[in-house]
């Protein structure tokens, strides 16, 4: 990719498609998936007038209309919807692959415009089949009733889309006649989308490979919060950012990182503390030249603050949890086994150089920093101690998740 004057962008990844030279004959199951259309994910759906390809139509949308175009083709998102839902601008989904006799709601991707609640049939030549229920395959054709209609069905009447009113096969009301207007051949898409700004002007390093998030979880809460993010080409010169807080980033590989949560009122001066559970965007990753990623649509939902409490759960104050650490270490340098000497030395590199301006430290950041300098694969264990650590925090605060935790990372020392 090129800029206008010539200058290369670099090369930007699309995504994996399989492709289908012509429709399985054979009735689908579950068994074999690779032909099988998840909710949730895109298709796109062109009607062909008697097999001729120079007739064939694309549903599209353009202006704010659904049309039938013979130029270019639209990718809608195909969702599961429970069959008591009521039409309205908010709609619930389900989970699993999508089967006739199913309500689906069609979204475009582009405009976010989207057709009526209807039901996805099965078409056998020149009818709509009620009574099939197999899962829908890729280059099927299938045509779609309008729910709460008495016979309507989708239908491409020259560029435009129509609603076209079916007539029950004479002795079968579980079939009905359409016309070829009204027959879809449905297929998956998918497509790639990348956005960057160079808010400082050119660099030196191309803006890609673009750093992909696919997941973000949240870990801890209070001042142990952060969050855990999953995705591809991460490197070392990232940061996180809160709006316009920089949040301090660990990049553990190029699939992974973690940033800790700032304070609320760091990130949203305004906010009312009685606002709890509401949602904050995770906008951007910004590189250390200054090029911003931004990310729209991750986001992760703020824990409120834990509520003082006379016991000691794991998420007390970092200083007190640091503290604790402390000990066991300190305790595991009596137990023998050559690793006394090396734990006593990853403590004390742990500390130096940890302290935050307000004298404490999460412990997050010390565990990842005692870790990273243990021998003998001893990073790969503390990974995964953190994790419970982290988890324990979330779901169990109490003395006991404490006592388990720490066990655990006796455990795994002792091994080292």
């Amino acid at each position: 990719m090129f800029y206008g004057n010539g200058e290369s962008l670099g090369t930007f990844e699309s995504r994996t498609i399989k492709v289908i030279s012509k429709p399985s004959k054979k009735k689908q199951s579950l068994k074999n998936t690779d032909l099988c259309i998840l909710g949730g994910t895109q298709v796109a759906l062109f009607n062909r007038l008697r097999s001729q390809t120079v007739s064939t139509r694309y549903l599209h949308v353009e202006e704010n209309n659904f049309l039938a175009s013979s130029t270019e083709w639209g990718s809608f998102k195909i969702h599961l919807i429970p069959d008591d839902e009521i039409e309205g601008e908010e709609f619930d989904t389900e989970e699993g692959y999508i089967h006739y006799g199913k309500t689906v709601k069609l979204v475009c991707t582009e405009t976010t415009m989207a057709l009526p609640l209807m039901v996805i049939r099965k078409v056998d030549k020149t009818q709509a089949l009620l009574d099939a229920d197999d899962p829908v395959s890729q280059l099927h054709k299938c045509c779609f009733h309008i729910k709460n209609t008495p016979s309507n069905y989708l239908c491409i009447q020259s560029e435009k889309i129509i609603q076209h009113q079916a007539e029950p096969v004479q002795g079968d009301d579980r079939k009905y006649i359409i016309p070829d207007g009204c027959a879809w051949t449905i297929i998956s898409t998918d497509q790639a989308k990348y956005s960057f700004y160079e808010a400082m002007g050119s660099t030196a390093d191309l803006p890609s490979p673009v750093p992909v998030i696919d997941k973000v979880l949240l870990n801890g809460s209070g001042e142990t919060a952060c969050i855990d993010i999953c995705g591809k080409h991460f490197t070392s010169n990232l940061k996180v950012w809160f709006g316009e807080c920089e949040a301090e980033t660990i990049v553990r590989s190029d699939e992974n990182m973690i940033a800790v949560v700032p304070d609320r009122s760091l990130v949203q001066p305004d906010w009312n503390i009685t606002k709890k559970g509401d949602k904050l965007d995770v906008k951007n990753l910004v590189r250390s030249d200054g090029v911003i990623f931004p990310y729209e649509q991750e986001n992760f939902t703020y824990c409120p603050e834990p509520e003082e409490s006379t016991a000691m759960p794991v998420s007390c104050s970092p200083s007190v949890k640091r503290q604790r650490l402390d000990q066991e270490i300190h305790g595991m340098s009596e137990m023998g086994n050559g690793a006394a000497v090396s734990i006593n030395d990853m403590s004390q590199v742990a500390m130096g150089g940890m302290w935050q301006a307000d004298g404490r430290v999460s412990e997050q950041q010390y565990l990842h920093s005692l870790y990273s300098h243990a021998p003998n694969g001893g990073y790969m264990h503390a990974q995964k101690v953190e994790t419970e650590a982290s988890s324990a925090q979330l779901h169990e605060n109490t003395p006991a998740a404490s006592i388990q935790v720490t066990s655990q990372i006796k455990n795994d020392f002792s091994n080292l």
